[in-house]
């Protein structure tokens, strides 16, 4: 378990770029999630927003937010919160 003291000791070594990055969901174009890493990497992003843009199928969605925790982890960021908008296609 995480101590609220363990956050703020993370959140403390961050600085006020990697912060303001944590407020920002990112919307980007196509299923490569490569080209959202230097936003992890630089801006410490908060989230991304995945659309039929990013993945046609519920396969892709899941190689799709496989690679973006890859990213995460190699940068060493917290996870990222993800928003859908996927109308119930992957549903199906």
């Amino acid at each position: 378990m995480v101590t609220q003291q363990q956050v703020q000791d993370q959140i403390g070594k961050w600085s006020l770029k990697e912060k303001v990055g944590q407020l920002f969901i990112l919307a980007f174009p196509g299923k490569d999630a490569e080209i959202a890493e230097a936003m992890i990497r630089d801006y410490n992003l908060g989230g991304c927003y995945l659309s039929q843009d990013n993945a046609e199928t519920f396969a892709e969605a899941e190689h799709l937010n496989r690679t973006l925790q890859r990213i995460l982890d190699k940068n060493q960021r917290l996870p990222l919160l993800s928003g859908v908008d996927q109308e119930g296609a992957w549903g199906c």
